[in-house]
C-alpha cells in the first residue's frame, strides 16, 4: 500500500482558493439552518447562473454535501430551481 503525498496546510489552501475563484458562479449554494427547530442541510442553486444547470462541479459538491448530512443524520432540503443538466461540451 503506498502512502498519499503529504501536502501542507498552505498547499491545500491555495488549491481550494485557486479552485473555488475559478468555479464560484458554478456551485450550488449549502448550508445548515434551524427549520421548526430541527436542522437541516440546505441545498440550493442558483437560475440566475447558467440557467441553474449542473455542472460536474455543482454535482460533486451537492455529493458531498449529501454525503456529510447523511453521516450527521440530518435531513436535506432542496430547491432547485432550474432546467436541469446541460448537455453543452462546458458541463459533460
Amino acid at each position: 500500500m503506498t502512502e498519499k503525498p503529504s501536502v501542507s496546510g498552505e498547499a491545500r489552501k491555495k488549491r481550494r482558493e485557486a479552485l473555488h475563484a475559478e468555479n464560484r458562479r458554478y456551485w450550488p449554494a449549502t448550508g445548515l439552518c434551524s427549520v421548526y427547530g430541527n436542522r437541516v442541510m440546505v441545498i440550493a442553486n442558483d437560475s440566475l447562473v447558467k440557467a441553474g444547470v449542473y455542472c460536474p462541479i455543482n454535482t460533486k459538491k451537492h455529493l458531498r454535501v449529501q454525503n456529510i448530512a447523511e453521516e450527521a443524520g440530518i435531513p436535506c432540503v432542496y430547491n432547485n430551481y432550474g432546467f436541469g443538466g446541460s448537455f453543452s461540451s462546458d458541463c459533460f
